[in-house]
């Protein structure tokens, strides 16, 4: 579970970094006043594909963060059930000795 919490933080990592270099290369576009009609469209459609592109990571981040969730609450409910097995098991195995020693 570690390693796999480590890979999604450095895919994270690597997704934030691609769509910063693209916001950069968005502001590095920004139209000028008087700039031509279609420097503006270029414009709106780089910002439009960035905008998608944040959206992505975060649907992506929200999937992660429920996947992971949902196996950590499956691995603590097995980790309950293996204590309660334990605790009957060692009160079963106690009982049996008191028995014995009688």
């Amino acid at each position: 579970m570690g390693n796999q919490i480590q890979r999604q933080q450095e895919m994270y990592q690597q997704m934030m970094q691609e769509s910063m270099r693209s916001y950069m290369q968005l502001l590095n576009t920004l139209p000028m006043a008087g700039q031509p009609q279609e420097g503006q469209q270029a414009f709106q459609q780089a910002f439009l594909q960035a905008s998608e592109q944040w959206m992505q990571l975060a649907e992506q981040q929200q999937e992660t963060f429920q996947q992971m969730s949902q196996q950590l609450l499956e691995q603590a409910e097995q980790q309950q059930q293996a204590f309660q097995q334990l605790v009957q098991q060692s009160l079963a195995a106690y009982m049996e000795h008191l028995r014995a020693s009688r």
